[in-house]
């Protein structure tokens, strides 16, 4: 007779197993191969920022429009651009330079009309808390630029999140049919929340974006179709939270019970008898003592 068994789940095996599932959902795009993307307004070039081999994206000489490398024949519609970027004014960039880099997605008409989330690395540690106020911004291509967001919704479009100018920072962009929401570095809670997309329930392709004076340097890019079902506020995988088991009508497969088994064990361990009279007479001390005030 065979003896009894005890199966204990290997936390540590699920959770590794649970962050690497996100990613067979999402396509990973080289940033670097220059073939997969086409250049407006821009400069690329493969490079090292900091150890880490990236895409380096200036602004052509002369530039007066938008600066942009789009991911070509890839349509978004709903689902997350996970990437880490690195932003600085250059150094021929004027005073109001900020090192603006970020993602410009639902391109239409050849990039004519775009939703775009970005972030103002410099912003980030300044000794002047308005300026952190605006370190990350949404802007709608071309009719509803900063300016006018800012005049007419102070405040509304833009937020303070942790960076600093030239430093790696992951940037994870939530969409959902007319909202989005911004994740700055591998935060479990968004610091932009966005419901009113200006171009609408919309589609479109994907592109890298720096603003005027930026040296940006890009990679890890991963895009992901969310399906049909929203990705909830704090969907961020490396916090450990999820957007979703599976898609409307599928059917539940390996990650779907992952997740179970670790949203079991997360539960709160059954607690006995004199434990719970001793946690009870703690919080009853602990009354006695605060303050009203």
């Amino acid at each position: 007779m065979q003896p009894n068994r005890t199966v204990r789940l290997n936390l540590p095996f699920c959770a590794v197993l649970f962050f690497a599932l996100p990613l067979l959902r999402g396509e990973q795009i080289p940033v670097t191969d220059l073939s997969r993307l086409e250049l407006k307004n821009v400069a690329a070039q493969p490079a090292t920022h900091l150890g880490m081999r990236s895409l380096k994206l200036t602004e052509k000489s002369g530039n007066t429009g938008e600066a942009l490398a789009t991911i070509k024949g890839l349509t978004f519609h709903n689902g997350s651009i996970d990437l880490d970027v690195a932003g600085a004014p250059s150094n021929t960039a004027g005073e109001q330079a900020r090192g603006f880099i970020g993602v410009a997605f639902r391109l239409q008409d050849g990039g004519a009309r775009y939703e775009n989330i970005y972030i103002r690395p410099t912003n980030g540690r300044a000794d002047d808390q308005l300026r952190r106020n605006h370190s990350t911004q949404y802007v709608s291509f071309p009719d509803w630029p900063w300016e006018r967001l800012r005049k007419e919704t102070p405040g509304v479009y833009e937020s303070y999140a942790d960076m600093a100018a030239g430093e790696w920072t992951h940037l994870r962009i939530v969409v959902h049919q007319t909202s989005a929401s911004l994740y700055v570095g591998g935060a479990g809670q968004p610091c932009l929340i966005v419901h009113d997309l200006k171009l609408g329930d919309s589609e479109g392709l994907v592109a890298l974006w720096v603003g005027p004076g930026t040296e940006g340097y890009f990679r890890g890019l991963t895009i992901s179709n969310e399906g049909d079902k929203p990705a909830p506020y704090g969907a961020n995988p490396a916090a450990g939270h999820f957007a979703q088991t599976q898609k409307a009508g599928g059917q539940k497969g390996d990650k779907a019970i992952v997740l179970g088994m670790l949203e079991r064990a997360s539960q709160p361990l059954l607690e006995c008898p004199e434990a719970r009279r001793q946690r009870n007479l703690m919080s009853a001390a602990n009354r006695s003592t605060c303050s009203p005030t």
